[in-house]
């Protein structure tokens, strides 16, 4: 007794056979490019760990390079900041005049 299938009505008997040689030849052909297609997928997942493995040391120097260059740019646009990068050469001037006022902390006191 053969099995069938039928897509045109949902829950009428089916009436085409699914165990027909041709159709297990379609199923196989089916799998066989969903193997292939795995097998690739996984190649290229293990080939890119291997590039990065392998490449880490570079890799870690380029990112670092890149922040500290966006650091550098940021803090090269501020007086402190070109100080603090030995931009200028010229000392900041923290003292009370240049700061607008007395600088000195309140000595704290009870609050009674």
């Amino acid at each position: 007794m053969h099995r069938t299938h039928n897509s045109a009505k949902v829950g009428s008997i089916p009436t085409t056979p699914i165990n027909t040689p041709s159709y297990i030849e379609f199923m196989q052909k089916v799998i066989n490019v969903l193997a292939v297609v795995s097998f690739a997928v996984s190649g290229a997942v293990v080939a890119s760990g291997v590039y990065v493995y392998v490449n880490k040391d570079t890799i870690v120097d380029k990112i670092k390079a890149e922040a500290l260059a966006s650091v550098g740019e940021l803090f090269g646009t501020s007086q402190l900041g070109s100080t603090l990068l030995g931009g200028t050469g010229e000392d900041v001037d923290v003292s009370d005049d240049a700061l607008g006022g007395d600088s000195a902390l309140p000595i704290p006191t009870l609050p009674f």
